[in-house]
């Protein structure tokens, strides 16, 4: 086989950034799945700001974050570029994240890794780039991030309450494992591994069911918003989900998910307004269905768990909440979004709303010039932005304060 003849992803293992990490892990697993050597990068330490400091100063964090992590694979001693593959999607739109992978392909010359392959999967091409089993591994990795996410809610709705410290993440380490190995069983058929994820995740229920809770002092409930990578990546935000639960809070955190249906959601209204009813825009609205579908039979066995912790039934509903506030293609990407979900965590129960964003993100900014705004009409909900760049922030401090005003708001 020539060079030319290779295809992208024939011997090559394949590194995909930190998503959180059980969405990370299930994804992974689903690549592998669909026969594709898929890793997760080495976790996020000091090293991975001081190898991306050699490249970054004031740009993007998580654009900081993932390269060094990036590069901690290519300075290993066994790394070979020939044999490498980086997971890096990217996008159109404002936000600096559509330069990601023009960025990285530029530090890797530099390190002479040029050959590393960097994949970008797209709809329109089947998802060419991950090779033959493209689409079905897609298709996989939706279901691992849709089990990630519903099993982030769970832990997030449980251990606040646990009676005995790490019975509930034992259960949710438990669980991921248990996932991982369905979704990356190369011998299973299509509907088989689904009917399997389904009734490992039905088991998995009834274990968190069964953890023993102390629900007789209510928390306040902090939703949390922002940027997508920030706020799901605990070395990012500096673990602030577990500052807020030491604090006495509970989380409500947007997930994944949340972008993949706002995604799916835009391509629809701008094939609309062009006036396209081409094959392209069918294909485009039943995979969304599909997607829909399949995260409801995922989600169903929790149902009753998290009946008081519903999420929106489509991304649609919340781009209504933000309209008054900003509407939806005056400002696209997260800002509506966060704007939407803070109006919904509040119509929902929160005592309070938490935007966790990258310093200097375009979305951030704006969101939080709104939320004074927001906040009044919802009674003066306390909502704070919380910036991260990697340095000391005072995470603590801050949240002391906010936390003392959400516990005034619930007992009101």
């Amino acid at each position: 086989m020539t060079a030319t003849d290779r295809k992208p992803l024939d011997g090559r293992s394949c590194y995909v950034p930190w998503m959180g990490g059980g969405s990370t892990l299930l994804f992974c697993s689903a690549l592998r799945g669909a026969g594709i050597d898929a890793k997760p990068v080495p976790e996020s330490d000091q090293c991975t700001l001081e190898l991306a400091s050699r490249h970054v100063s004031e740009q993007c964090y998580p654009q900081k974050v993932t390269l060094g992590n990036f590069l901690k694979v290519v300075t290993a001693s066994n790394f070979k570029s020939e044999d490498t593959a980086f997971f890096m999607p990217t996008a159109s739109g404002p936000c600096r994240f559509g330069q990601y992978a023009a960025f990285t392909r530029q530090v890797l010359k530099q390190y002479g890794a040029g050959d590393v392959q960097l994949l970008s999967p797209l709809f329109d091409d089947g998802y060419a780039a991950l090779g033959d089993n493209g689409t079905q591994a897609m298709h996989y990795g939706w279901w691992g991030l849709a089990a990630a996410d519903v099993l982030r809610r769970v832990l997030l709705r449980l251990r606040p309450y646990e009676l005995e410290t790490g019975t509930t993440d034992r259960v949710y380490e438990e669980t991921l494992t248990k996932l991982a190995e369905i979704l990356s069983d190369q011998h299973t058929s299509q509907r088989q591994k689904f009917r399997r994820l389904c009734r490992q995740l039905a088991e998995s229920a009834a274990s968190f069911s069964s953890i023993p809770l102390d629900t007789a002092a209510a928390r306040p409930i902090i939703g949390i918003v922002g940027e997508i990578f920030c706020r799901l990546d605990d070395f990012s935000n500096d673990n602030v989900v577990q500052r807020i639960e030491t604090h006495g809070g509970e989380v409500w955190l947007a997930g994944l998910c949340e972008w993949v249906h706002y995604a799916n959601h835009w391509e629809q209204v701008e094939l609309q307004a062009a006036g396209d009813w081409s094959l392209r825009r069918l294909r485009s609205w039943l995979s969304a269905r599909i997607q829909h579908r399949d995260e409801e039979q995922i989600a169903a066995p929790f149902a009753a768990m998290l009946a008081d912790r519903q999420e929106p039934q489509h991304v649609a509903d919340l781009l209504k909440l933000a309209h008054p506030y900003l509407p939806a293609a005056a400002g696209l990407g997260e800002m509506t979004l966060s704007l939407g979900r803070a109006a919904w965590l509040q119509q929902h129960g929160a005592a309070g709303v938490l935007d966790i964003s990258p310093f200097t993100c375009m979305n951030a900014i704006v969101s939080e010039a709104i939320y004074p705004n927001l906040s009044r009409t919802y009674g003066g909900i306390p909502i704070r932005n919380l910036y991260f760049d990697g340095t000391y922030a005072a995470t603590d401090q801050q949240l002391e304060l906010f936390m003392e005003l959400a516990s005034r708001r619930q007992k009101r």
